[in-house]
């Protein structure tokens, strides 16, 4: 009879099999997942900050370029209304200015005064001291009108040594008068050259604004007058009016 030996067996799951193993490692699959998809999302963010920073860039930079060509059409169109020596409103900006005010008035039933301004002798001053002498007169003569502007008051450069001066809103005997003191402010005081000071004096023609009456022939009345005060021995204000008193500094 033989005997039935019975031996126990005791399997012993290696670890990286056993359940625990298992858990800890889809624990540690997903841990990595996460890790991955933060450094994703941190990635994402600062590629997202980064467009957003050459995005802010980008407009900074296109709104300055928008702002630097509209201050360069500014200019070049305040460029093409003004006179490169002087500052003043060049020719045709100030006939249209005065066109503007003459139907504005006609409109409104206002009050126009329109000066005219000649250098005298200025011809003298380029021949004796060159053109650029010359300039610095003009230069110094503008710069003196300009301070006695009203702020809605224009003064252009006519042409030349000539200027013009349009006066809204001002009546025939405060035109004369204004006209006046802009003779004084060139003639009382020498203008500042690079010879040194020299005496310059102008002559003035002012004309009154009537009803119905155009720019053109504004103009003409105002340079009847002029060369009038030029008859007159220059130095001189001479109006359109018959009633006012001409005004001469002899």
């Amino acid at each position: 009879m033989r005997e039935t030996i019975v031996v126990a067996i005791t399997t012993i799951t290696p670890f990286w099999q056993s359940g625990l193993a298992r858990s800890l490692s889809v624990l540690g699959l997903l841990l990595l997942i996460f890790g991955l998809y933060r450094l994703r999302v941190a990635d994402l963010g600062r590629r997202n900050r980064k467009l957003q920073e050459v995005v802010s860039q980008t407009k900074a930079e296109l709104t300055l370029a928008v702002k630097t060509a509209a201050d360069a059409q500014v200019a070049l169109k305040e460029q093409a209304l003004k006179d490169s020596l002087t500052g003043l409103w060049n020719r045709r900006a100030i006939i249209s200015m005065l066109d503007r005010e003459v139907c504005r008035a006609q409109r409104d039933r206002l009050s126009i005064t329109l000066v005219m301004i000649d250098l005298d002798h200025f011809k003298n001053i380029n021949d004796t001291h060159g053109h650029l002498i010359g300039d610095d007169v003009l230069r110094e003569v503008a710069g003196r009108l300009v301070e006695l502007m009203r702020p809605y008051d224009f003064v252009g450069r006519y042409g030349g040594e000539e200027f013009m001066i349009v006066m809204p809103g001002c009546s025939p005997h405060n035109g004369l008068q204004r006209a006046e003191a802009f003779r004084r402010a060139v003639a009382d005081t020498p203008a500042l050259t690079g010879v040194g000071p020299l005496q310059v004096t102008c002559s003035l023609g002012v004309a009154a604004f009537d009803n119905g009456m155009s720019p053109e022939h504004l103009i003409h009345r105002a340079d009847e007058a002029l060369y009038c005060a030029k008859r007159c021995g220059r130095n001189a204000v001479h109006s359109d009016q018959p009633d006012l008193a001409d005004r001469r500094r002899a």
